[in-house]
């Protein structure tokens, strides 16, 4: 069934409360670092940094902030990620939609997209994510689909 499919990235995320009110606030870094396996196999590492904030607007819907910062480890880049949600939860299911904004410097303009996300939680601490995003990078338009689970610990 995944056949041709082929790990590109994964991390480990940690992230720390500051405010956990109505109003939600944290600040988050990945461990160790975030690590991406391109096309030739090469490694590479980066440090990223978050700060998520929330908002319910009533008990199955709220609105979200997040802001991420990564810098390369073993490579030239610097990024800064701004994105906009609205979520709403619907029993098992959550729905999310996304505005965002990439600013890189890896990337000779910024990027601007829109993106979806269907979440089934399939056990307590298990969690099953449908992606759709879609991007625009100057003139070039860029869709992409990706599944990916959550761990909870």
């Amino acid at each position: 069934m995944l056949d041709g499919f082929t790990p590109s990235n994964y991390m480990l995320t940690a992230r720390y409360k500051i405010v956990d009110k109505k109003f939600n606030l944290s600040i988050g870094t990945e461990f160790p670092g975030g690590y991406r396996v391109l096309k030739n196999e090469e490694y590479r590492s980066r440090n990223v940094h978050e700060i998520r904030s929330s908002y319910p607007i009533n008990s199955k819907t709220k609105l979200s902030f997040l802001y991420m910062h990564g810098q390369g480890r073993n490579f030239e880049m610097s990024n800064n990620f701004y994105a906009f949600y609205f979520q709403r939860n619907l029993k098992k299911f959550t729905a999310s939609s996304q505005v965002y904004a990439l600013y890189s410097s890896l990337l000779n303009e910024p990027i601007a997209g829109v993106a979806q996300k269907v979440s089934v939680r399939l056990k307590d601490k298990i969690i099953l994510n449908l992606f759709i995003n879609s991007s625009i990078a100057g003139e070039d338009y860029i869709s992409n689909k990706t599944i990916g689970l959550e761990f909870y610990l």
